[in-house]
Formats: C-alpha cells, structure tokens, sequence
C-alpha cells in the first residue's frame, strides 16, 4: 500500500478574477472541526479524523513558493496550479486553471455536482492524537496535491487509499466527561432529510411491489412469492436452489417456483464485478494512461442557456408552486372620462401554478474485488460515468418540459429547404413574441442537431457577405444568427428550434448526492447518485418553437 493518504472532505468553485476569464480556483481542502464520518479510514475503524490548525502549516513552509497540482481525478492530469495557506476556517487553496483543454473540460463538470475536492497528503510520519471517537492530526508531514472529486463535501469523507506506515499516535488527556462516560451510538452518516425522503422511497417501493402482487385487489389473492420465508437469505436460497422439475407463475395462485423466486431476488442493484473478463480496463496493471477514455459529459446546455440550475431553498414536499398573473393590464387603467368622475377599478387575481418534482437515480453494486484491486479507481469511474448519464437525463428532461405546449413559428416548408433570410425572420418573429410575454427579446437559440447543422452551414459561408449571419466558431462550435447565440442542444426534437430567454422558464434541483452502503453478505458496496428535479415553464408563451409544423 501507498503512503498517500486521500480525504474527500473539500469544495471547489471557480470564479473569475480581476481580468474576468473566470480562470480562478478556490476553496477548502479540508476545514477546523469537521469531522470525517466513523470508520472512514481503516487504521481507526471505530472513529472520525479530523485536523487542528496548523496540522499543515510545516508542509505549507517547506513547499515554499512552488505551486501544488490540482488534478482532474486522482492520478489524473493536472488542470491548475495551486497554494495553500491556513486561516481562521481551515486549509484554504486558490490558483489558477491552465489553458488546456483538460482543464476545460473538467471545469464544465462543476456545475453537474462534481463540485468537491480531495486532498492526498503523506500519512507516514504525520502526528495524531485521539479525543473521545474523534483521531485529530496535528502536523502533516508533506501535502501531495489537490484532485476533484465528484463526492461532495457536506456528505462525509471516504478514504480511497490508506497507508500501513507509521502515524505517531497517541492518546490525549482532553477527555471531558462525557467522553469518560459510555460512548454514544454511532451516527448513521446521513442527514435527516434524507433519511425521511430514504423512508419515503422505501414505503412507495413496499407500496408498489403490494399492488404488484395483488395487495389491493378485491378477491382471492394470488399467492405471495415471499410468503414461508422469514428473512432475505431464505428467500435467496430457494431462488437458486437446483431447477424443481415445474415453474409456476405467482400470479396463477400456484406456490412460486425457483424462477419465479429469482425474478424477484434479482430487484437489485447491477453488479459491478471482475467475473467474465469484465472490468478488464481497471484489471491491467500495464495501462499507459489511468485516464479512462470515451466518458464524455456534455453538460446540460439547454438547462444551462436559462440560467443554469436554481435550488429549492426552504420549500417542503414534492411539488414546485409559482404564483402568475395572466390578466389584461388595459382593463386596469384607462383615461379618466372628467373631473371628479369615477376611475377605472378592477379585481386582480394571482393565479398558482405547479410541477412535480421527479427523482432522478442510478446506482450499481461494487465488488470489494473491484474496489480493492481495481485501477484507476472504479469509484472515480463510476462517479465520471453517473455523472454525465445524469447530465444528459436531466437535460433532455428540461427540453421535455421546453417542447410541452410551448408557442409555435411555422417554418411552412421542409428545414432543408429554408435559407438563411428566412432563418432570420423566423428569429425575428419569435423573439417579437418572446419580447411580448416576458418583457425581453430572446436572448438565445437552442437548436436540435439537424437545425443547429443547417444553420452552421448556411452562416459560416456567409458571415462575410451577410452581416445578419453574425459570427461562427467551427472550432468550438459557436455560431450565431443575428448576434443571437445556437446552442446545440441534442436531446432537442429533430429539426426545430427553441427560442427564448431565462425569464421564461427554469430548471429547479435539489442534488445530486451520493449515497452508499455495504452489502457485507455479498461483499460489496451498493453505490448510487440521485436527484430531485423539474423543469418550470413560468411563461409558456415565451417559449417559442420553430419547425415544420405540418409536413
């Protein structure tokens, strides 16, 4: 085993600096008195870790002016150069991202949740003491680097890689009382939000899987394949036992066979495993790069043209309300006929609107097998991997919501057959609308793959003969109709087009977290992401689509 020592216990964000190329890193590696959750690392598995103040201050001195790297992932490549120095809330770091693509794309992974940081410092050598269930380091000998980490920080720390090397540790006196006295249970590790939304899923799972097997029906019930077996390992025994000679379908009334048994035992998380050459990328041991290719998050462009994610601040339940107003404005004023006469009076009425929230989840079961022996990192795989899956999910949910009774341009015509004039008055047409139900014209374009193509290759011939063609970037992709952006949205219907602004609509989010749990009878840990999201469609008329509306 490494010396390194990582802890996913941080936060990232980028900001822009005084020259405004949003190129600035910063944030916490670590912070004065948060604690890592219980058994976090192997060496204390009965307790939390933490740092006092100035635990890095002789690393911060012997580094001296010499930048650490902060890495994209663990053992992946650098993405910008940074300092550390310790202040009044923890283990501060800022810098600067290089000018790479690497570094780019990482930081467009930010606003998908992969927001956290993990800090890799020597173990060997470092001094500790305990307090109660707590182990607090008080120097480090050496800090290795910074890497993201899609894992975030409110959500407790997990150790990827421990050292069997030396700690210097020794027990405090600082004991209180109440550290004398028997120790408390452990925390659950997870907030109380989500162990009530963790009951709630659970009770609409028991819920569903009743009404699956006949529950709620009036009438003889059909046989319950879980009945005779007093806990999950009976039931899992009987589903793989040797093949009886006949099956039988458990809604037949009939006594459930072993396929039957299986069916349901197999409602489980998808196993991720070494079995059958699978896996073989992280089972090498001869990979020339650690950096797993073909994992590509795009982002979520049409989420992000209306003013990126907002959050549910202090609202309960599952549903998003909005008050609107949808009243005539002239029948609340109007010329006074004469002096002294009566002016014009009306009732106003502030209407409610809503949205659903919807959960959004994917998860898998990890090996022990693969999480011990797997490289790169099966985690920072899986996490790469959720990630852009629930990116793209997302996305593509919004543009749902975009497309669901929004204002309608008629191209009147096939999109291979229009041209760039009749482009631009399409645009102008729909901006006028835009402008006439949010108070402001369209600020952007979203465009499906087939009209993002034809328009990129009607404006990028003509942006030097036709000033409404504006400007094109085939290199990054960034056209323009009439200085109005074409954002490339792929989950958008073929060959229409959305034209808006951010007053118009939003997509409202809690999430998205990480959650996991040992399945220790079949060692592994059950890993999974989730979310709660909605698109609002604040003002359906200023939602504009274009396309061919009658073939």
């Amino acid at each position: 085993m490494s010396d390194l020592h990582r802890l996913d216990a941080g936060s990232v964000a980028i900001r822009s600096d005084a020259e405004g190329d949003g190129r600035t890193i910063e944030g916490y590696a670590v912070k004065w008195g948060e604690l890592t959750s219980l058994g976090a690392a192997e060496e204390f598995p009965d307790a939390a870790e933490g740092f006092e103040r100035g635990a890095f201050a002789d690393a911060i001195a012997a580094r001296a002016d010499r930048p650490w790297p902060f890495l994209a992932t663990h053992n992946g490549v650098p993405v910008a150069g940074i300092r550390f120095d310790e202040d009044d809330t923890g283990l501060h770091y800022v810098g600067r991202m290089l000018e790479t693509q690497a570094a780019r794309d990482y930081a467009a992974t930010i606003p998908a949740g992969n927001d956290g940081v993990s800090l890799e410092f020597m173990v060997r050598g470092a001094t500790s003491k305990r307090r109660g269930n707590a182990v607090i380091h008080t120097r480090v000998p050496a800090i290795a680097g910074l890497a993201g980490t899609y894992k975030p920080a409110y959500m407790g720390a997990t150790i990827a890689l421990r050292s069997e090397g030396d700690t210097n540790m020794t027990d405090t006196t600082e004991a209180t009382v109440a550290e004398r006295a028997e120790a408390a249970p452990a925390p659950l590790g997870i907030s109380r939000d989500d162990m009530v939304q963790l009951v709630r899923d659970t009770a609409t799972e028991v819920v569903r899987g009743m009404a699956e097997r006949g529950a709620f029906v009036a009438g003889p019930k059909p046989a319950d394949p879980f009945a005779g077996y007093k806990n999950l390992g009976e039931l899992m025994r009987a589903a793989f036992a040797t093949r009886p000679e006949t099956t039988a379908d458990p809604s037949s009334g009939a006594t459930p066979q072993r396929d039957d048994l299986r069916a349901y035992a197999a409602r489980a998380l998808a196993d991720v495993v070494f079995t059958s050459g699978a896996n073989a990328g992280l089972a090498s041991g001869n990979l020339v790069t650690t950096d797993i290719k073909r994992i590509v998050n795009g982002g979520r462009p049409a989420i992000t043209a209306f003013g990126g994610p907002r959050g549910l601040g202090d609202t309960a339940g599952l549903t998003l309300e909005w008050p609107y107003f949808d009243g005539t404005l002239s029948d609340y004023v109007a010329a006074q006929s004469a002096e002294k006469a009566e002016i014009e009076s009306a009732t106003i009425d502030i209407k409610l609107d809503t949205e659903a929230l919807k959960t959004y989840a994917g998860g898998a079961d990890i090996s022990y097998q693969v999480l011990r022996r797997g490289n790169p990192s099966v985690l920072d795989a899986f996490g790469r991997i959720m990630l852009a899956a629930w990116a793209a999910v997302t996305d593509a949910a919004f543009v749902t919501e975009l497309e669901s009774g929004s204002v309608t341009v008629d191209y009147t015509e096939a999109l291979a057959s229009h041209d760039l004039s009749e482009f631009i008055a399409n645009l102008i047409t729909a901006s006028l609308a835009v402008q006439a139900a949010t108070g402001q014209p369209a600020d952007f374009v979203l465009a499906s793959t087939t009209a993002f193509a034809k328009l990129a290759n009607l404006i990028i011939p003509s942006t030097i003969t036709i000033a409404g063609a504006s400007s094109a970037d085939v290199r990054g992709m960034r056209i323009e109709l009439a200085n109005v952006p074409i954002v490339h949205v792929p989950s958008i219907t073929a060959d229409k087009l959305i034209i808006s602004n951010p007053l118009a609509a939003a997509w409202f989010e809690d999430g998205p977290f990480q959650v996991s749990a040992e399945d220790v009878a079949h060692l592994g840990r059950d890993v999974a992401f989730w979310s709660l999201g909605a698109g609002a469609r604040f003002i359906p008329a200023g939602i504009v689509e274009a396309y061919d509306v009658t073939p």
